[in-house]
């Protein structure tokens, strides 16, 4: 989540301008994934906190309990969780906009890196897959990468300590999560490899998984100006994977019977059509879920008034307008090439005059009528 996306979901959240009615004094824990890519020394992984809300106690011992928490979940994995030096500031993230609004939530942002980005090429134009694991460039389906196996490592760490602090006095079975391997390396080959893979094509409709089966390079991830209409690819499929992951999956044969069934009044819940795993022409599922999306658009732009544009609350950026150049090029003769191609114009022009000049004066005896004879 960039910068303009979070000042809008605390905007909302700060005036309940959303159907869930929520607001930041719900929000009892705060944890963000960044770049967990590239882990070193194993699968150390780093739990940042911001130093200045650290000051209050209470926030400093519940943002402790969370580091516990991640802790006690990595046993009997791979992963290490260990936190920076305490006056060390929060690396750049959501939580910053977060507590810049209500400073007293404890949370933390975990990443790969300590204090300088692991990943040398973040938001670069090599920013590839195949710089973060190699064994992506020739990856098939059904290869299981070791970057695959970290991180499902580190979703088993951040579920276990996520279901501890839901559960603080009955959390003994905790240990019994495990992220699926299978999930995880299907998400990675189709997200860094090849959008064409079955776990896209079953999370889709079958118009869309027809589209599917031309899409040979991964999804851009660029992230332009919002244009009030158009929603990439990257952003529908993850809707449609939450929705598939958290929510209801019924059988139907159509879209249409799937979406007759939202009422008009219902804000919380949304209804998607997909060909589901089974693939079947005859039926396919519909999922039931309140996985949703909104535009991700800075509030600055939402309350167009000068005030807000000539604001620092809200942030407001530009791009550069990309439209194509084109150019001409027009090769110039030799001064010989010249020199004859002049030549053989006159020449011609000289014969054709001389031509004409005859024809014309010769024309009686040249073009004789045909006579009729009775």
């Amino acid at each position: 989540m960039n910068f303009p996306p979070s000042c809008t979901i605390v905007r909302k959240k700060a005036d309940r301008e959303q159907p869930a009615l929520m607001n930041l004094t719900h929000i009892s824990h705060y944890v963000e994934l960044k770049q967990l890519g590239l882990t070193t020394n194993g699968n150390t992984v780093w739990a940042h906190s911001d130093p200045v809300s650290q000051e209050n106690p209470d926030t400093k011992n519940w943002t402790q309990q969370i580091v516990d928490a991640l802790i006690s979940g990595s046993s009997g994995s791979s992963v290490s969780v260990l936190r920076p030096l305490s006056d060390q500031s929060l690396p750049p993230a959501s939580f910053q906009r977060f507590l810049r609004e209500k400073r007293d939530i404890p949370g933390i942002v975990l990443t790969d890196h300590e204090k300088a980005y692991s990943n040398k090429y973040y938001n670069s134009r090599f920013d590839v897959p195949v710089f973060v694991d190699p064994a992506y460039e020739d990856a098939s389906e059904n290869t299981t990468t070791q970057l695959a196996e970290d991180l499902r490592d580190v979703a088993t760490t951040v579920a276990r300590a996520l279901y501890r602090l839901a559960r603080p006095h009955n959390n003994f079975d905790s240990n019994n999560i495990v992220a699926d391997l299978k999930m995880v390396n299907d998400l990675l080959y189709c997200f860094l490899a090849s959008p064409n893979c079955t776990l896209f094509k079953s999370v889709a409709s079958p118009d869309e998984a027809q589209s599917l089966s031309y899409q040979n390079t991964p999804y851009s991830n660029y992230v332009g100006v919002y244009d009030g209409y158009s929603v990439s690819a990257t952003t529908a499929i993850v809707r449609r994977l939450l929705a598939y992951y958290t929510g209801e999956a019924t059988p139907t044969k159509s879209e249409k019977e799937c979406t007759k069934q939202k009422s008009k009044n219902d804000e919380i819940f949304t209804y998607s059509f997909i060909q589901g795993p089974e693939m079947n022409e005859t039926y396919g599922l519909c999922v039931k879920s309140i996985a949703n999306s909104s535009p991700a658009q800075s509030p600055a732009f939402t309350n167009s008034t000068k005030e807000s544009w000539s604001s620092t609350e809200y942030s407001t950026w530009t791009e550069s307008r990309w439209s194509s150049y084109s150019a001409r090029i027009f090769l110039k003769p030799s001064t010989g090439q010249e020199s004859i191609i002049f030549s053989l114009g006159m020449i011609v022009l000289i014969v054709s005059l001389t031509t004409s000049y005859f024809l014309n004066a010769r024309a009686g005896v040249l073009f004789v009528p045909n006579r009729t004879s009775y």
